[in-house]
């Protein structure tokens, strides 16, 4: 069994816990008033994007966008702003990344026989010194 004291901290950690965590409506979020790209093709557009936790929800018409959002959430008005889908592009192909490793970059002008084989030196100690 607990003690006094131990219930007392048990309680008071978690009141403790109820008013510093931040509740899940404070997270929830409905974005509105902009333009709003899908990227795609069949509703290239939206007029809302509901978030939680800075994690997308639900995108679409507003009235269906609300009902995924928890009571009291956020508004934010985007005021006609564009709004875009992170474009993060983390692909490669793998010919063209080959290549990169090949081709030295020199300053315009600067494509003398001696100035390529001093890169070339520069890049093999530094390959050497870091053991690619």
């Amino acid at each position: 069994m607990f003690s006094s004291l131990k219930r007392r901290s048990v309680v008071f950690g978690a009141v403790v816990s109820l008013t510093l965590g931040a509740p899940a409506s404070a997270a929830d979020t409905l974005l509105v008033n902009g333009r709003i790209f899908t990227a795609n093709p069949a509703s290239p557009g939206a007029e809302a994007v509901a978030l939680r936790d800075g994690t997308i929800l639900a995108v679409g018409s507003r009235a269906d966008v609300e009902k995924t959002l928890e009571p009291g959430y956020a508004i934010e008005d985007l005021g006609g702003k564009m709004l875009l889908p992170g474009l993060i592009d983390s692909h490669v192909h793998a010919v063209f990344a080959g290549f990169t490793l090949v081709a030295a970059e020199l300053p315009e002008g600067d494509a003398s026989v001696e100035r390529l084989a001093g890169f070339a030196a520069e890049f093999d100690e530094e390959r050497t010194r870091h053991d690619w």
